[in-house]
């Protein structure tokens, strides 16, 4: 659909000043943005506030780098906030900087002494801090507070906790049972009420799972530390007791051989920290298991595995060479086609090539090893589409092997991909001072010379190519390739005598190719030559027939020839021997639609100038005759009422919108097919109908949830009635040409 000039406007924010823009990335949730754009203007205070409030929610977010820096930028902006130093207090609270923390609760109850929560956490820190602190003197201390506080006491000091049957009182009880050491903890932690605050639910699981392990659960211990280290909550010294688990575990699925179990286990717990026995075992279980995978063509497990390996060496030392992980991960990747993702693998295996030569280098073998893993690297680079990292790699390569042209012609290839159209013809040159006929470097030279203009020099050198090798079946195909561009740069320039002679030659070159006698028809339909067009269509189909473009090609040349009889006859023999789709009408339709139409004006023009007024002729007749029966076809699709309408609305509104009305018809609810009707009724000036079915629109794309949509129907729906309506469309048909695939001159292709 086209899109709307508002829609355009609020993807170039340039014109924005930063409290503009910052306030948008705001609202937006994009906090680095607002950051970023407010920064320069924190003098205003009205400022200050606002990039005090990005820093605090940039700093509640999931996605922040350093919520504690951003907590303390906002507490200097807005010191009046005591929600700042107060998340700043808990965050430094969990990091262990128990005395800053102290300093931000004390900062908020002195100014607000009555805050519970902050007089609850100063209590807690103070506790860690020393067992037997006395509570009495902290701030903010009240009798309903120590009562509170007690039974953490009591834990702490090895005493009797107060007697509580609740929910709470159970859990400080299991507690005091778990500091003891007594089974008891087990039977005790088992308690699933629901704790007064959701926060303190990690904390039971945590010293369930302890005592799970207390009375030798291990099962239970592992499954309730996974659900919390998942979860993120993770307390001092998990990490080292879910790695003794771990090991014992992983330990006895490698001996039992359920290798395929070990490895899964361990790549879920790739991330967590171990010592080097442990990394060892995870290592050695994760690549069985990739290497069962890999064996039984389950390439994307035996990825996920080798990653896995990759990450535990990685975080580890003192493991060894990565090579074997390497090599194999890289391979995984390959036979998923991840290209770039291979080409990471067997550079970070490059780069672990050893500095001084062995004994093996020195026969040359360790070298041959190295220079197939360089070759797997330029491969995959090129498969993936990236020649600017593959040109570093093929110039690394041709200092070692100067003569290897091939290696050269690679090079070529990938710094033309990579936009240095002037470095690549250089290495073309290289490469043909060292060998005059190598064929592909002459072929890429001779694409140079027809791109420049220099087409008798360009034939000749593709007619000696052709003959210097006669079996070569590819070659032949690429002289063919050559006279049809020539071919189709003298027709765009009015040289047809010329167009038609390099038709001719081409044909001789490709003689399976149909668009040559087509052309050739063509070019003398305009010469006003004598042709027998009768004769080359039925060239061109005996030779392609059995690709439906090559009729719709014929059948156009027989209307761009006025030979309208001709094409209703082809279309009928189309329809006996190739049984055409929906897809297939709408392309001859669309097609034929196109002959009949002016040709495009400039950009410019096009949007100031008033429509032309409606021609049909024969071949408008006979293209709507083939949209109706590609419609007749798939009466239910409206993909094909929507796209004949597209390519209609601006030209031929009055012929689209009865294309749009059944688009509608058979799809009520699809916003883009209203729209699209709302723009038709628009430009056959019917505002009042297309003011309603734009609204229509916009209320259907509010209520599914299409913002997008909405703000394109309500900005059309303004400008309907206005030449504003037919000025916004065309410049987003110049922007987004649906119909580039037409030819632009309508003779050859």
């Amino acid at each position: 659909m086209p899109k709307s000039k508002r829609s355009e406007r609020q993807r170039k924010p340039a014109d924005l000043t930063p409290r503009e823009l910052g306030l948008r990335s705001f609202q937006a949730g994009r906090f680095d943005a607002a950051i970023a754009a407010w920064q320069p203007v924190a003098y205003d205070p009205a400022v200050a506030h606002a990039l005090a409030e990005a820093h605090f929610r940039r700093a509640l977010s999931s996605r922040a780098a350093d919520p504690i820096a951003d907590l303390r930028r906002a507490a200097v902006l807005a010191p009046a906030d005591l929600r700042f130093p107060m998340h700043l207090g808990r965050l430094l609270h969990r990091a262990g900087d128990l005395a800053g923390a102290a300093d931000r609760y004390r900062l908020v109850l002195s100014r607000e002494p009555g805050n519970i929560v902050a007089a609850k956490l100063l209590v807690l820190l103070t506790l860690e801090q020393r067992s037997d602190a006395d509570l009495s003197a902290l701030p903010g201390m009240t009798p309903a507070l120590r009562a509170w506080a007690a039974p953490a006491l009591a834990v702490l000091r090895r005493e009797p906790v107060p007697a509580d049957e609740s929910a709470l009182g159970t859990l400080w009880r299991g507690l005091s049972q778990l500091a003891a050491g007594s089974a008891d903890a087990h039977v005790t932690l088992a308690d699933e009420r629901t704790l007064p605050v959701p926060a303190l639910e990690p904390l039971r699981r945590s010293f369930r799972a302890m005592a799970a392990a207390l009375v030798g659960d291990t099962d239970a211990a592992l499954k309730l530390l996974q659900r919390l280290y998942d979860a993120g909550e993770r307390s001092p010294g998990m990490e080292a007791r879910l790695a003794a688990m771990l090991m014992e575990r992983i330990a006895a699925l490698v001996e039992s051989g359920d290798v395929a179990a070990a490895g899964e286990l361990v790549r879920h717990w790739a991330s967590l920290s171990g010592g080097p026995a442990f990394d060892e075992l995870r290592l050695q279980a994760l690549d069985q298991a990739a290497r069962a995978a890999a064996i039984s063509g389950e390439w994307r497990q035996a990825t996920l595995l080798w990653e896995a390996a990759r990450l535990i060496h990685g975080n580890a030392q003192g493991l060894g060479s990565p090579r074997s992980i390497l090599h194999n991960l890289a391979l995984a990747y390959e036979r998923q086609e991840r290209w770039e993702d291979a080409a990471d693998a067997w550079r970070a295996l490059l780069r672990t090539r050893p500095r001084k030569r062995s004994a093996a280098a020195a026969d040359g073998q360790e070298e041959q090893r190295w220079a197939w893993v360089r070759t797997r690297i330029i491969s995959c680079y090129r498969n993936a589409g990236r020649p600017d990292e593959a040109v570093t790699v093929f110039r690394q390569a041709i200092k070692l092997d100067p003569n290897d042209l091939d290696l050269r012609f690679q090079l070529a290839d990938a710094l033309l991909a990579n936009e240095q159209d002037r470095a690549s013809q250089n290495e073309i040159k290289r490469i043909l001072e060292i060998d005059p006929y190598h064929p592909d470097a002459l072929l890429r030279h001779i694409g140079y010379l027809s791109e420049h203009w220099q087409l008798g020099e360009a034939e000749r050198l593709v007619r000696e190519l052709a003959e210097r090798n006669p079996d070569r079946a590819d070659l032949r195909r690429r002289a063919a390739d050559v006279f049809m561009q020539h071919g189709r740069q003298l027709s765009q320039y009015g040289n047809f005598q010329a167009a038609y002679n390099a038709f001719v030659e081409g044909e001789i070159y490709g003689p399976d190719d149909p668009h040559f006698p087509l052309n050739q028809a063509r070019m003398l339909r305009v010469l006003r030559q004598p042709v027998d067009m009768g004769a080359l269509i039925e060239r061109a189909l005996t030779v392609g027939g059995e690709n439906n473009e090559t009729w719709v090609l014929a059948i156009e040349t027989w209307v761009m020839a006025d030979k309208i009889d001709e094409a209703r006859a082809l279309i009928v023999r189309f329809e006996q021997e190739r049984t055409p789709s929906a897809e297939d009408y709408v392309d001859i339709g669309l097609q034929l639609m196109s002959l009949a139409m002016p040709p495009p004006m400039p950009a410019f023009f096009s949007r100031m100038a008033l429509p032309p007024k409606p021609v049909d002729t024969p071949s408008t007749k006979l293209a709507l005759e083939l949209l109706d029966k590609a419609v007749a076809l798939r009466p239910d699709d409206p993909r094909i009422l929507k796209s004949i309408t597209s390519f209609l609305l601006l030209p031929r509104p009055d012929l689209a919108i009865r294309y749009a009305e059944l688009a509608v018809q058979h799809a009520p609810d699809d916003i883009d097919a209203l729209i699209m009707l709302g723009m038709v009724l628009g430009l056959s000036d019917k505002v009042h109908e297309a003011k309603t079915q734009l609204q229509h629109a916009a209320k259907l794309a509010q209520r599914l949830g299409r913002p997008d949509l909405r703000a394109q129907a309500q900005d059309l729906r303004r400008v309907v009635g206005t030449p504003m309506l037919r000025i916004m469309l065309s410049q987003a048909l110049h922007s987004f040409d649906e119909f580039d695939e037409f030819d632009e001159f309508g003779d050859v292709f």
